[in-house]
Formats: C-alpha cells, sequence, structure tokens
C-alpha cells in the first residue's frame, strides 16, 4: 500500500469536485431561471396582499376620495363588536372552509380512482379535463363577439366615437369576416 493511498481523504465541502467548479455555483444556474418566474409571483400575489392590509387600517371611500385618513384597529373593532358584522364573518370563514375541505377531500379520492384500471378510464378523464378547454373557447367567443363585432362590438364603438369627435363619417370595419380586403 502506498503512502497516496493511506492518506486521508477530505470530505464535505472542503473536497472540490473534478471538472465541476464551485458546487453553489451550480446550484445558482439551476434557480436562476426562475427568477423572473418568482418576481411576476409576488408581484401579482403578494403586492395586491400588502395593499389590502394597509387599506383595511384606513378609513377609504372611494366616493369620497379627499376624506381618506388612518384609522388604526377601528375597522377591526367595527368588524368584532357589530353582531351582523361578525355573523357575516363566521359565515364566510365556514364556508371558506368547508368548500376547501370538501374540494381537497373529493379531488383526493377522484384522483385515486382514476389511477386504478377500469374500462372507460380515458373515457372519464377526457370528461373531467374538457372543462379546463371550454375556458379558451369561451375567451375567443367573447373577443369575437364583445370586441370584434362590426355592428356593437367596442372597438367599432370607440373607432366611432374618435371618427364623429374629428367630425368625419365614422367607418364600419368588419373585423370578424375572412374577407382582406380593407373596409375603411
Amino acid at each position: 500500500m502506498s503512502t497516496i493511498d493511506a492518506a486521508p481523504r477530505l470530505a464535505g465541502p472542503a473536497r472540490a469536485r473534478p471538472g465541476r467548479g464551485h458546487p453553489h455555483r451550480a446550484a445558482w444556474a439551476r434557480r436562476v431561471p426562475l427568477l423572473p418566474a418568482l418576481v411576476f409571483l409576488i408581484v401579482v400575489t403578494q403586492l395586491p396582499f400588502l395593499a389590502t392590509l394597509v387599506i383595511s387600517f384606513m378609513n377609504w371611500n372611494a366616493l369620497y376620495p379627499d376624506q381618506r385618513h388612518f384609522t388604526g384597529v377601528q375597522n377591526y373593532q367595527a368588524v368584532l363588536t357589530d353582531s351582523i358584522l361578525r355573523s357575516s364573518v363566521i359565515t364566510t370563514v365556514v364556508l371558506t372552509v368547508s368548500v376547501v375541505l370538501i374540494s381537497l377531500v373529493l379531488g383526493l379520492l377522484i384522483a385515486l380512482l382514476l389511477d386504478r384500471t377500469f374500462f372507460g378510464r380515458g373515457i372519464v378523464r377526457t370528461m373531467l379535463i374538457a372543462p379546463f378547454l371550454v375556458v379558451p373557447v369561451a375567451a375567443a367567443l367573447l373577443w369575437k363577439h364583445a370586441l370584434y363585432n362590426p355592428e356593437y362590438g367596442l372597438l367599432n364603438g370607440l373607432l366611432t366615437d374618435i371618427w364623429s369627435w374629428w367630425g368625419g363619417k365614422a367607418p364600419q370595419p368588419d373585423w370578424i369576416t375572412q374577407s382582406r380586403r380593407r373596409q375603411w
């Protein structure tokens, strides 16, 4: 046995891995692509939560914006001392907790049932996922009829208002036909 083989080996982070670089750098290299999603998640969820928390400590009426002022915990005292408001809060909490628990239990049971092999499992799975496919269709129909309709759509109404403000005859663009000719 040589003296090189008998030398104690370093364990843990002090021992460098050959050809790989620093382990912390590799960990950050895996995490950096996730940072935009994390920032977006914080902006979309946590900032509105903080704004709502700040507003809850204020007397804030949208009809009287000049009369906003800090009230401290008076809003919370009003909720806890008024029996009707307290009853509404309790009803909301009970309803929320029960819906979440029932949804969780039913979702788990359905997932466990669909994990088993049975005749028609593919059809049942397709029927359960179908509502998620309906949402894009509903959005497309909303855009088609509410925004782009040449008679009562939002874009046509805005263009009519703009052209009439300028004193000209408003064009009637047809946003939903397949024709390539210009309607204006």
